[in-house]
């Protein structure tokens, strides 16, 4: 056999690559937008999953994720101060907690992750987010009927225990409205409210590490809520960014920002804001993500009859709910975006993430107990109307052209908001009333 010359290694290896197809890997491709290389280029991202049979394996879920994540004994957070954010749309608007519902983070993985990080060494742990409400009482956050954490059963309970376990250590529990404790971050609106940039929660501020614990949703006006999504829970929900129940003042303020080469961004250029900010200071966060009990079609809530609660164990072609974890929170969200039957190439936020640089949403390693495949559901419900901005604004060579609303869409989006604002006043006037009935 002849010696191949370096031009014959050369084109061999260029014919290999497009064989496989992975000739993105190629150096110097072009795709790689504001964020750089392409995602072929960057190294790939790692998304662990986790299985389980039953609910009441949700602890243990939790502890298995985060020690993926190398959140152990191993992994020093000696001194590092975490910030667990859980979504927690259900509490305090009046109605009961419930966790079958799907609308909420499960108290069980909250607990275990907590845990996990305690073990690891840190000198603090925040579970906290601004939900809906100004506060709530965290005992009402229960477990799964018949299922218990120290054989306790429901959230502060627990980290009352783990208060014990660990005196020399804190771990708090923080409604940000009740607090009212703000930092500004910059933001890409121009909006007046916005000038002296986002307001975010001080505990969230001053976290050495962030870890996203959403539960599996579709949103009515960002597709899905999941861990990036997740975000918004940490801004402000108080005058003049909101109502004290939803962040209208936030939704307008970004309305017509631009972010990413996108004009009239939206809602997503708002926690997109916060995750680049994290990224910018050096910031290594991560994502949890929720496969247990979610929501389809019109999420994020089932409680104003917008959303509809999934059994994920009931659709998964592996039977079993699961975890996705991982420290790329757009891969985290790419990945649970395709399991939730989307095109991630049709995503607003998946699209701006990657273009921003803040993370992977193609170049993806699904490692753990299942393959992706093993945990798509092809006939879960989206969100009925579709997306809010023309995804023809996003093929290639056109990213970055004006992006516009569907004015009619519009209309829908704030009139279904004022309409749950309106609901859940209505149910906490109630529930205030009858606390003040009396007997």
């Amino acid at each position: 056999m002849a010696d191949l010359t370096r031009r014959d290694l050369i084109r061999l290896g260029t014919g290999l690559c497009v064989t496989l197809g992975t000739s993105r890997m190629l150096v110097g491709c072009g795709n790689g937008g504001e964020g750089g290389a392409c995602d072929g280029c960057r190294p790939a991202a790692t998304v662990h999953t986790v299985l389980g049979d039953t609910l009441s394996d949700l602890y243990q879920m939790g502890r298995q994720a985060a020690q993926s994540l190398g959140i152990n004994a191993g992994f020093d957070l000696s001194g590092r101060s975490v910030f667990i954010k859980p979504n927690l749309i259900r509490l305090g608007v009046g109605i009961p907690f419930a966790p079958e519902s799907g609308d909420c983070t499960k108290g069980e993985i909250l607990v275990a992750v907590a845990q996990q990080c305690l073990e690891a060494g840190a000198r603090k742990v925040v579970i906290g987010d601004g939900g809906q409400a100004i506060d709530w009482d965290w005992s009402s956050l229960t477990f799964f009927e018949g299922s218990t954490v120290f054989g306790k059963t429901n959230l502060r309970e627990a980290v009352d225990w783990l208060r014990t376990e660990h005196p020399l250590q804190e771990i708090e529990l923080a409604c940000l409205n009740k607090l009212d404790q703000w930092e500004r971050i910059p933001s890409c609106s121009e909006n007046e409210i916005m000038q002296e940039g986002l307001p975010i929660g001080r505990s969230f501020f001053e976290a050495d590490h962030v870890i996203s614990v959403p539960v599996l949703k579709t949103h009515f006006i960002a597709d899905v809520t999941l861990s990036m999504k997740n975000f918004v829970g940490v801004t402000s929900a108080l005058p003049p960014f909101g109502n004290s129940v939803l962040r209208l003042g936030v939704h307008q303020a970004y309305e017509d920002a631009i972010s990413a080469g996108f004009e009239k961004a939206g809602i997503e250029a708002c926690f997109l804001d916060v995750l680049k900010w994290r990224k910018e200071a050096g910031k290594q966060d991560f994502a949890i993500i929720d496969g247990s009990i979610g929501v389809e079609e019109n999420g994020p809530a089932t409680f104003v009859g917008m959303g509809k609660t999934i059994d994920i164990k009931q659709r998964s072609p592996a039977g079993k709910y699961f975890l996705l974890a991982s420290n790329d929170l757009a891969a985290a969200d790419a990945t649970a975006a395709r399991i939730m039957n989307h095109d991630v190439d049709e995503m607003k936020q998946l699209l701006m993430a990657r273009k921003l640089g803040l993370g992977e949403i193609h170049n993806i390693r699904v490692v753990g107990d299942a393959k992706i495949e093993d945990l798509i559901i092809p006939d879960f419900e989206r969100v009925e109307q579709g997306s809010q901005w023309d995804v023809s604004a996003t093929m290639p060579q056109s990213v970055g052209q004006h992006v516009s609303r569907r004015e009619s869409h519009r209309a829908n989006v704030l009139g279904s908001l004022a309409l749950s604002a309106g609901m859940i006043c209505l149910l906490k006037r109630s529930r205030i009333g009858s606390e003040r009935r009396p007997e």
